[in-house]
């Protein structure tokens, strides 16, 4: 195995384990977090496990402007207005004979 396999493997992992972890904090069932995140932060663990169980943990009651949850009605509700436009259809000659005479 050569330097640039050994590399290569080596950011696969990365990218990959990355990938996984954070698709586990964001779909994966809140109980399951917490249940998951409050074993790793025991004492007994390793301080980067420690970490990362803080991390798995979710946040109680942090509700920011953007958060999204809408929970605090602080949120200003964006209206678009719609104007609607109406669809022409034109023949095949005769559209090339308007595109030529806006050039």
């Amino acid at each position: 195995m050569t330097l640039y396999e050994m590399v290569q493997a080596l950011v696969l992992t990365l990218v990959i384990g990355g990938s996984v972890a954070y698709a586990f904090r964001q779909y994966f069932p809140k109980s399951l977090r917490q249940r998951l995140g409050t074993w790793m932060q025991r004492s007994q663990h390793a301080r980067w496990m420690q970490a990362v169980g803080a991390w798995l943990v979710p946040a109680s009651g942090k509700a920011g402007c953007a958060s999204g949850c809408s929970s605090c009605g602080g949120c200003e509700i964006k209206t678009v207005a719609k104007t609607e436009q109406p669809l022409v259809f034109t023949p095949r000659g005769e559209q090339q004979k308007h595109s030529a005479s806006l050039r």
